[in-house]
């Protein structure tokens, strides 16, 4: 019976997505999950939810009164709120959630393909690669890749409702308004659904009837409607269209490289031999036979036999629309850094659209030219492919298990990218392999980043003295080239050079600078310069600087801000106001609950053993 082999069908791609990816279960926090997750306030803290949701997903990193990046994500904020309440700082649960997204988008994807016409075993071969491909590693086994999923999820879903709705031929107004609902959180997942507009005509127009194409256009002006409020939104939380981003590739460099990533995103697809957080590609100097000419051929004419695949149906016109769609906004050079160009997890619904197309193709022509007689083969075939990238992708899923194995694996595969240095040298624990690779990174590219990670590398050896130049460097750096976190840290790291070398004058004075440049540190810079006050013995002045921006510190988001409340608690206690003491501890405790890095909760020890001190008769 058909319901049978439909749960038999739902079943295999479920197991297989999800067996595809298990190994990820047993994985730690990796990369920008320790910032994004372990020492983000925002999600944390209900009175915070509000900002959090009305703020860029970086917007932790400073006061939340600037846009920290061009990313408001107000979906993907709300699944990390979600997630954190029931999961908290165990990774398994949030790994398991992650993979369970990526299982969701495997089974609404088949179901989109079937109700869209496409054979049932055409529709479980696309979902089945489509699950077990490795250009999904990094969307699954990093948990900020997360993103592309959750998008995902909401837009297929939103698809199927909308095409359910032209299926009753417009009767059924309820399925509109809960697909336009499911837009608008798919928009709120990745801003790449502002381009899924089209899909939308595509759903509804009925190439059968007489002027289809214009009457596609008014159930879909409800979506522009909700995607241009949406970009309004954005646009008025974020300050701008678009923030530039550090290192960007430039003018006409970037628009002669469009060809060459372009063609590096279909070999992905064809042949996922290299993958990494880090890829060799970079963009082309000059026009040249192989960077320019040679990509830029090979782009037209694939661009012209999918246009000519794509034609054949409205589901592969459909995939067509779909592939190019999502991919087209990461085609721009000019939106990403010198050594960004590209990653894997972009081509998450891009691989969808390109299998909807090419899998249709090649079935109908093997079925034209009688080479394909028993379905059984076709099974078996397109099985064998199946298993090879699942084992691809189960391998290649074990470089993801901790920073230190995924940025140790990244060096080999781009040796010559400072970015992927200095993540390496920032998870090893060796602190001579770490300064070795920080320094690797300053001779590929000088950067405050980079300058910065080797000041701290020297602080960690001892090395105080040779400590500080790189970290003045990284102050000296141009304003347009630093973000304003980099340049706390260089700030952080000069001064504790320079109070390790009793150079106190120059400590004190270097951080009232950096809180006229960083108003947005202020109170995390005053609970430095109080630290550079109390230890020369000026304590009344080390109070009267923390009690002036106890209501800064309540505001900022960064540790270093809460510290405040730490110094007050210990300066209250030395004085013997043991009640203030008591007081300015509890906030600190109370401000610090969620925080995972060691320091913190170190501090916190130190702030429950004086609490109890204080707190006896």
């Amino acid at each position: 019976m058909r319901s049978k082999n439909d749960f038999l069908l739902y079943a295999v791609i479920g197991i297989v997505a999800f067996c595809a990816f298990a190994n990820t279960l047993g994985h730690g926090f990796v990369y920008d999950d320790n910032r994004q997750i372990l020492q983000n306030p925002l999600i944390k803290k209900s009175e915070l939810y509000g900002k959090a949701l009305t703020s860029d997903v970086w917007a932790f990193k400073g006061g939340g009164d600037i846009a920290a990046s061009n990313y408001y994500r107000p979906t993907f904020v709300a699944w990390m709120i979600v997630n954190w309440k029931l999961f908290g700082a165990s990774p398994a649960g949030w790994h398991a959630a992650t993979v369970l997204l990526h299982v969701l988008v495997c089974l609404l994807l088949f179901t989109f393909l079937r109700r869209f016409g496409c054979e049932d075993i055409t529709a479980a071969i696309i979902a089945v690669l489509f699950a077990v491909h490795p250009v999904h590693v990094e969307n699954v086994a990093w948990i900020s890749g997360a993103t592309d999923p959750l998008m995902g999820v909401f837009l297929l879903t939103s698809l199927i409702l909308a095409q359910a709705y032209a299926a009753s031929l417009r009767t059924k107004s309820g399925l509109l308004v809960l697909s336009i609902a499911l837009y608008l959180l798919a928009l709120g997942s990745k801003e790449v659904a502002l381009f899924c507009l089209p899909l939308y005509w595509l759903v509804f127009r009925n190439p059968a009837e007489k002027n289809s194409n214009y009457a596609a256009i008014k159930p879909t002006l409800p979506y522009i409607a909700v995607a241009v409020g949406f970009f309004i939104v954005r646009m008025r939380i974020l300050g701008a269209i678009f923030i530039p981003v550090e290192d960007p590739v430039q003018g006409n460099i970037a628009f002669l490289s469009i060809p060459k990533v372009f063609i590096f995103y279909l070999r992905q697809v064809v042949m996922p031999v290299s993958l990494g957080p880090a890829l060799p590609i970079r963009a082309a100097a000059s026009i040249s036979f192989v960077d320019v000419v040679v990509p830029l051929l090979l782009s037209i004419f694939a661009l012209w036999a999918l246009l000519a695949l794509a034609r054949r149906t409205v589901l592969q016109t459909f995939g067509l629309a779909l592939f190019i769609l999502t991919l087209l906004p990461v085609l721009n050079p000019g939106n990403f850094g010198t050594e960004q160009l590209v990653h894997d997890r972009y081509l998450y619904l891009p691989l969808a659209g390109l299998l909807i197309v090419l899998i249709p193709a090649l079935i109908g022509y093997l079925k034209e030219k009688e080479i394909l007689v028993n379905m059984k083969l076709l099974v078996f075939g397109f099985g064998l492919i199946a298993l090879l990238l699942f084992s691809k992708t189960f391998f290649y899923n074990r470089v993801w298990t901790s920073s230190e194995t995924l940025w140790r694996y990244a060096v080999t595969i781009d040796p010559g990218s400072a970015h992927a240095w200095i993540n390496f040298g920032s998870a090893t624990t060796n602190g001579a392999e770490s300064l070795n690779a920080f320094e690797r990174s300053l001779q590929i590219k000088r950067s405050a980043v980079g300058l910065v990670s080797k000041s701290r590398a020297l602080i960690a050896l001892g090395r105080f003295e040779d400590a500080i130049e790189p970290a003045r460097e990284a102050i000296g750096t141009d304003a347009t080239q630093v973000n304003a976190y980099s340049l706390f840290q260089a700030y952080e790291a000069e001064t504790f050079a320079l109070v390790s070398l009793r150079r106190y004058d120059e400590a004190e004075a270097s951080l009232k600078v950096a809180r006229q440049r960083l108003p947005i540190y202020y109170a995390a810079l005053t609970e430095k310069v109080a630290v550079v006050l109390y230890t020369q013995g000026k304590k009344p002045e080390a109070l009267a600087e923390l009690e002036a921006v106890r209501e800064r510190a309540r505001s900022e988001y960064l540790n270093e801000s809460k510290s405040v409340f730490l110094r007050l608690g210990m300066l209250y206690a030395e004085l013997g106001r043991k009640s203030e003491a008591r007081s300015a501890l509890e906030e600190y405790l109370s401000a610090t609950s969620d925080v995972q890095d060691q320091t913190t909760m170190d501090e916190r020890r130190s702030a429950s053993q004086l609490l109890q001190q204080v707190s006896l008769p």
